[in-house]
Protein backbone atom coordinates (compact mmCIF):
# COMPACT_ATOMS: atom_id res chain seq x y z
CA UNK A 1 0.00 0.00 0.00
CA UNK A 2 2.81 2.42 0.81
CA UNK A 3 4.32 1.76 -2.64
CA UNK A 4 1.09 2.87 -4.23
CA UNK A 5 0.96 6.03 -2.13
CA UNK A 6 4.56 6.77 -2.98
CA UNK A 7 3.84 6.22 -6.68
CA UNK A 8 0.84 8.58 -6.52
CA UNK A 9 2.90 11.21 -4.78
CA UNK A 10 5.64 10.96 -7.41
CA UNK A 11 3.06 11.06 -10.21
CA UNK A 12 1.52 14.26 -8.80
CA UNK A 13 4.93 15.88 -8.52
CA UNK A 14 5.94 14.95 -12.08
CA UNK A 15 2.61 15.91 -13.66
CA UNK A 16 1.70 19.06 -11.75
CA UNK A 17 1.01 21.07 -14.91
CA UNK A 18 -0.99 18.28 -16.51
CA UNK A 19 -3.18 17.96 -13.40
CA UNK A 20 -3.64 21.73 -13.25
CA UNK A 21 -4.75 21.82 -16.89
CA UNK A 22 -7.14 18.92 -16.31
CA UNK A 23 -8.78 20.79 -13.43
CA UNK A 24 -9.15 23.95 -15.51
CA UNK A 25 -10.61 22.09 -18.49
CA UNK A 26 -13.03 20.03 -16.40
CA UNK A 27 -14.01 22.74 -13.93
CA UNK A 28 -17.71 22.70 -14.88
CA UNK A 29 -17.87 18.90 -14.92
CA UNK A 30 -16.29 18.76 -11.45
CA UNK A 31 -18.70 21.41 -10.14
CA UNK A 32 -21.62 19.40 -11.48
CA UNK A 33 -20.28 16.21 -9.91
CA UNK A 34 -19.84 17.93 -6.56
CA UNK A 35 -23.36 19.37 -6.77
CA UNK A 36 -24.86 15.93 -7.51
CA UNK A 37 -22.85 14.41 -4.67
CA UNK A 38 -24.15 17.08 -2.30
CA UNK A 39 -27.76 16.52 -3.38
CA UNK A 40 -27.35 12.77 -3.04
CA UNK A 41 -25.82 13.00 0.47
CA UNK A 42 -27.50 16.17 1.73
CA UNK A 43 -28.86 14.64 4.94
CA UNK A 44 -25.57 12.92 5.83
CA UNK A 45 -23.63 16.13 5.23
CA UNK A 46 -26.02 18.20 7.36
CA UNK A 47 -25.98 15.62 10.14
CA UNK A 48 -22.17 15.52 10.09
CA UNK A 49 -22.01 19.33 10.19
CA UNK A 50 -24.42 19.47 13.13
CA UNK A 51 -22.52 16.77 15.00
CA UNK A 52 -19.15 18.46 14.31
CA UNK A 53 -20.49 21.82 15.47
CA UNK A 54 -21.92 20.36 18.68
CA UNK A 55 -18.76 18.40 19.43
CA UNK A 56 -16.45 21.36 18.80
CA UNK A 57 -18.51 24.32 20.04
CA UNK A 58 -15.84 25.65 22.36
CA UNK A 59 -12.96 25.40 19.90
CA UNK A 60 -15.06 27.02 17.14
CA UNK A 61 -16.02 29.83 19.49
CA UNK A 62 -12.39 30.31 20.48
CA UNK A 63 -11.17 30.31 16.86
CA UNK A 64 -13.78 32.91 15.91
CA UNK A 65 -12.74 35.11 18.83
CA UNK A 66 -9.08 34.83 17.83
CA UNK A 67 -9.95 35.63 14.19
CA UNK A 68 -11.92 38.70 15.26
CA UNK A 69 -9.07 39.85 17.48
CA UNK A 70 -6.41 39.34 14.80
CA UNK A 71 -8.49 40.83 11.96
CA UNK A 72 -10.22 43.61 13.88
CA UNK A 73 -9.16 46.35 11.46
CA UNK A 74 -10.17 44.31 8.42
CA UNK A 75 -13.61 43.54 9.93
CA UNK A 76 -14.15 47.17 10.97
CA UNK A 77 -13.21 48.32 7.47
CA UNK A 78 -15.63 45.83 5.90
CA UNK A 79 -18.47 46.89 8.24
CA UNK A 80 -17.84 50.56 7.51
CA UNK A 81 -17.84 49.94 3.73
CA UNK A 82 -21.03 47.88 4.03
CA UNK A 83 -22.78 50.64 5.95
CA UNK A 84 -21.67 53.25 3.41
CA UNK A 85 -22.75 51.10 0.49
CA UNK A 86 -26.14 50.20 2.03
CA UNK A 87 -26.90 53.48 3.79
CA UNK A 88 -30.25 53.84 1.99
CA UNK A 89 -31.38 50.32 2.86
CA UNK A 90 -30.34 50.60 6.51
CA UNK A 91 -32.04 53.96 7.08
CA UNK A 92 -35.18 53.07 5.11
CA UNK A 93 -38.43 53.67 7.01
CA UNK A 94 -40.78 50.70 7.13
CA UNK A 95 -44.45 50.54 8.02
CA UNK A 96 -45.62 47.63 10.11
CA UNK A 97 -49.04 45.98 10.12
CA UNK A 98 -49.37 46.96 13.77
CA UNK A 99 -49.36 50.64 12.79
CA UNK A 100 -45.80 51.52 13.78
CA UNK A 101 -42.99 52.97 11.73
CA UNK A 102 -39.39 51.92 12.26
CA UNK A 103 -36.05 51.90 10.51
CA UNK A 104 -34.80 48.77 8.76
CA UNK A 105 -31.88 48.45 11.17
CA UNK A 106 -34.27 48.49 14.16
CA UNK A 107 -36.78 45.96 12.82
CA UNK A 108 -35.87 43.18 15.24
CA UNK A 109 -36.10 45.53 18.18
CA UNK A 110 -39.56 46.56 16.93
CA UNK A 111 -40.69 42.94 16.58
CA UNK A 112 -40.03 42.48 20.30
CA UNK A 113 -42.10 45.52 21.38
CA UNK A 114 -45.29 45.09 23.38
CA UNK A 115 -47.34 46.89 20.72
CA UNK A 116 -46.22 44.54 17.95
CA UNK A 117 -46.59 41.39 20.07
CA UNK A 118 -50.09 42.45 21.21
CA UNK A 119 -51.06 43.06 17.57
CA UNK A 120 -49.87 39.58 16.56
CA UNK A 121 -51.80 38.01 19.45
CA UNK A 122 -55.03 39.69 18.30
CA UNK A 123 -54.78 38.10 14.85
Amino acid sequence: MSDRKEYQKQYRLKNKEKIKQYRIINKEKNKERAKKNYEKNKEKIKEYSRKYHNDNKESIKEKRAVYRRVNKKKIDKYNKEYQEKNKEKIRKQLNCECGSQFRYDNRYRHYKTKKHIDYLNTL
